[in-house]
């Protein structure tokens, strides 16, 4: 990403993004997709179901990991193994 167009996503993050912690005893996994679901994260394609934009993001990343991979990336990123919708 551009250092432009960076600068002004960290700066949309710091305005609109909250981070929280509260300790339950259990590991992340056990609530993270119910979490992801209620808050749908627009960049969130694997439990953000209702995302608008969760078709286009899974395409884009599908053709990502295609580009990457005779530069010697090995894997694909976590949850790009689906087929793209």
């Amino acid at each position: 990403m551009a250092e432009d167009k960076e600068d002004r996503l960290t700066g949309w993050m710091f305005a609109n993004l909250t981070v929280t912690s509260v300790e339950l005893g259990l590991g992340p996994g056990s609530v993270e997709k119910e979490i992801i679901c209620h808050m749908s994260p627009l960049l969130n394609d694997t439990h953000a179901t209702n995302s608008p934009y969760r078709r286009h993001l899974r395409r884009a990343r599908a053709a990502l990991c295609v580009l990457a991979e005779p530069h010697g990336s090995s894997s694909a990123p976590a949850g790009s193994a689906e087929e793209p919708e």
